[in-house]
């Protein structure tokens, strides 16, 4: 019995122990999955596969069926927590735990203003066949034409230091292209493909000007998405209000 038990096991990771007509014992082996990154509130969940989002299991579970509907890949998980009336910290338990069993990934808030680096992967969009056939239907629009893998590897490759995603918009005609930016860097960041670069405030020297709340995360450490997140400061005011002040470094990475 006990080789039975074992070689079930090994094939199919259970097995059933029928002791009589009524009665069955099951054994199951659990794999330890890796933990997965620490969610915070000015994170944008995204799922790993849209056919998820109506898996019936997780539907079952009150608090996931309250978040699931506002996880669109572009709403942080703050604002979340506000549309869905939930708490905060509810949300990030829930997100976490979607993040354990692979269902959703993090990414950062999308915007304009943002600077993205191509990695050494990007290489693959021209010759990973399932990878272009992946990026095209994730940036396509049902019933718009399918842009030109060369097209979209050249948009990619345009980012860098000092491009910002308006600058490339303006530079490069997206309709003519027939591409969607906002999920193209989705994809590009999901996929490895970009790397957001991060402003990281610096309060170089302290003066009474610097007594409001925002100031002691202007450590270095706390990148712009953080601290508009914890203070209610739009992008813009808080670039207007480093751009003003001559005692705030900016450093990127």
């Amino acid at each position: 019995m006990l080789s039975t038990i074992r070689d079930s096991i090994n094939a199919y990771g259970g097995a059933c122990l029928e002791i009589d007509s009524t009665r069955s014992i099951y054994l199951t082996t659990l794999h330890q999955l890796d933990d997965p990154p620490e969610a915070a509130d000015h994170h944008v969940p995204i799922f790993t596969d849209d056919n998820v989002r109506n898996r019936s299991e997780l539907c079952k579970d009150l608090l996931v069926k309250e978040v699931l509907p506002h996880i669109d890949g572009y709403t942080h998980i703050a604002c979340i927590a506000y549309k869905a009336n939930v708490d905060i910290m509810l949300v990030r338990l829930c997100v976490q735990h979607l993040l354990y069993y692979g269902i959703v990934k993090l990414i950062t808030i999308f915007q304009y203003s943002n600077v993205y680096l191509p990695t050494p992967k990007l290489g693959a969009v021209l010759t990973d066949s399932d990878l272009q056939s992946k990026c095209l239907s994730f940036i396509t629009k049902p019933g718009d034409k399918e842009p030109a893998i060369s097209a979209v590897f050249a948009v990619y490759a345009g980012l860098g230091p000092g491009v910002t995603v308006r600058d490339l918009c303006l530079r490069m005609n997206m309709q003519r292209l027939c591409i969607n930016e906002r999920p193209l860097i989705q994809f590009g960041v999901l996929h490895g493909l970009l790397r957001r670069l991060h402003k990281y405030p610096i309060l170089l020297a302290s003066n009474d000007d610097h007594k409001d709340s925002i100031y002691p995360l202007m450590n270095g450490q706390t990148c712009e998405d953080e601290i508009c997140c914890a203070t209610g400061f739009s992008q813009p005011e808080l670039d207007a209000l480093l751009e003003e002040d001559h005692h705030i470094a900016v450093c990127w990475k």
